[in-house]
């Protein structure tokens, strides 16, 4: 297990969490 991999999915994670919940706050997702 490298750390590099374990930071960068973890960044991944987070990145994928702002964007939802970004999208939330901006309006409804459509398949909602």
């Amino acid at each position: 297990m490298s750390t590099a991999f374990q930071a960068r999915q973890r960044l991944r994670v987070i990145a994928c969490a702002l964007m939802a919940t970004g999208s939330m706050h901006l309006a409804h997702p459509p398949f909602a």
